[in-house]
C-alpha cells in the first residue's frame, strides 16, 4: 500500500518533470499473500483431579464473563478437609495439653531446686542429714529430667500441629481444584466432555481461545522480511469486503521453510476492528518488492509509438525504440539493459529527426 502511495505521488509529480533518468526509477512487484485470521492465544483446560463433571457453564462460542467455573463433584474433597480439620483441632488441643503438663513440670523442678537450696543451708547449720540431701537431689534430678521429657512432648506436638496444618492446607488445596478457573475475556472452542462425565486428570474437558486479539500467518521470503520490517504502516485487506485493517508484527520466527526458503511473519489487530471475533477470515497482505530482474519505470507521458514501436527521446534529442514489459497504472515496466547510468529523456519532441 506504501508503494502504490508513492507511484500516485510520483505520477503526480513527473507531470511537470521535463526530464526523467530511468536508472534511478526501479520497478517493483506487488505480491498478495492471502492469510486468515486465528485467535493469538489458545489451549486446552483440563482437570487435575479424578472427579464427575457436575457443569460447564459455557458451551461452544460463549466467552467467560467475570468468574466463571467448570465445577467437579467435591463431596469427597469436602470430607478429607473436614478431617483435616478435625485433625488439626486434635493436635492442637494435645499441643496444649502438653504445655499445661510442661509449665507443670517446671513449677515442680523450680519447687525441688528451692528445696534442695535450703537443705544445703541446714546441712551447714548440722540440722539435717546427708541422707536427708540425697533424697531432695534425687527428686531435684527426677523434676529436671520431667521437664526435658516434657519439653520434648511439646516440640513433638506442634511438630503434629504442623504436620495437620499441612494436611488441611493439602485438602483444602484439592477441594479448591474442582471448581476450575476459566479466565474471563477467553472463548470455549471447542467441548471435549460433558456434564455428569468423568474427568481424569490431564485430560482436556474444553479448548479455550483469546479472540480478542486476532493474529494472521504468512509466509514471506527475507525480501519480503526486510520490506515489511521498514514499513512504518502495515495492514491487511479484508477479501470479502476490502476493507483495511491496521496491523502491528507479533512476530518473525527465525527459522524457515527448507523447500519454500520461507520465514513465518504474524501480524496481529484488536479483534474490533474485524467483522467478528473468530478465526478463518481472509485477509490479503499486499508487498511491493524490487522486480527481480531489475527493470526500470518510465512515465507513459516519455513514451511515443511510432512505426507500431514504442520509443523514447534521450536528451540528446536522439530516439530510443524500448520493449514494454507491462504497465503499472501510468508507468512502463521496460528492461533497464538498454539504458546508461547517464541516461535521460525528454518529453517527445514530436516533428524532429527520426
Amino acid at each position: 500500500m506504501i508503494r502504490l502511495l508513492a507511484l500516485l505521488v510520483l505520477s503526480s509529480f513527473i507531470i511537470a518533470e521535463e526530464e526523467w533518468k530511468p536508472l534511478e526509477h526501479p520497478a517493483f512487484i506487488n505480491r498478495q499473500l492471502i492469510g486468515y485470521t486465528e485467535a493469538v492465544y489458545s489451549f486446552n483446560l483440563a482437570s487435575e483431579v479424578n472427579a464427575r463433571i457436575k457443569s460447564i457453564p459455557l458451551d461452544i462460542g460463549e466467552t467467560a464473563k467475570g468468574e466463571q467455573f467448570i465445577h467437579l463433584d467435591d463431596s469427597l474433597a469436602l470430607i478429607d478437609v473436614k478431617l483435616a480439620e478435625a485433625q488439626l483441632k486434635q493436635a492442637q488441643s494435645q499441643l496444649q495439653t502438653t504445655k499445661a503438663s510442661l509449665s507443670i513440670a517446671q513449677s515442680e523442678a523450680k519447687y525441688r531446686l528451692d528445696e534442695k537450696q535450703r537443705i544445703d543451708t541446714l546441712i551447714k547449720q548440722a540440722v539435717a542429714s546427708d541422707e536427708q540431701r540425697d533424697a531432695i537431689v534425687f527428686r531435684s534430678d527426677q523434676a529436671r529430667f520431667a521437664v526435658l521429657r516434657q519439653q520434648a512432648s511439646v516440640e513433638n506436638s506442634a511438630q503434629q500441629v504442623a504436620v495437620a496444618q499441612a494436611q488441611l492446607a493439602r485438602a483444602q488445596e484439592i477441594q479448591r481444584r474442582h471448581h476450575i478457573h476459566i479466565p474471563p475475556g477467553w472463548t470455549v472452542s471447542k467441548r471435549y466432555s460433558e456434564a455428569n462425565a468423568l474427568a481424569q486428570i490431564g485430560a482436556p474437558i474444553v479448548q479455550l481461545q483469546d479472540l480478542r486479539t486476532l493474529i494472521i500467518r504468512f509466509a514471506l521470503s527475507e525480501a519480503e522480511v526486510t520490506i515489511l520490517r521498514q514499513q512504518k504502516n502495515i495492514s491487511v485487506t479484508l477479501n470479502q469486503s476490502g476493507k483495511p485493517i491496521a496491523c502491528t508484527i507479533k512476530s518473525i520466527s527465525p527459522e524457515f521453510n527448507a523447500q519454500t526458503r520461507k520465514r513465518e511473519v504474524i501480524l496481529q489487530a484488536p479483534a474490533s476492528l474485524f467483522p467478528e471475533s473468530s478465526g478463518g477470515i481472509s485477509c490479503t497482505l499486499q508487498i511491493a518488492i524490487p522486480d527481480p530482474h531489475q527493470s526500470i519505470l518510465i512515465p507513459k507521458s516519455f513514451i511515443v509509438q511510432r512505426f507500431d514501436q514504442n520509443r523514447v527521446q534521450l536528451n540528446d534529442k536522439t530516439w530510443l525504440p524500448i520493449i514494454i514489459l507491462r504497465w503499472d497504472q501510468d508507468m512502463a515496466v521496460v528492461q533497464h539493459q538498454q539504458f546508461s547510468a547517464e541516461s535521460a529523456l525528454i518529453k517527445p519532441q514530436l516533428g524532429t529527426a527520426d
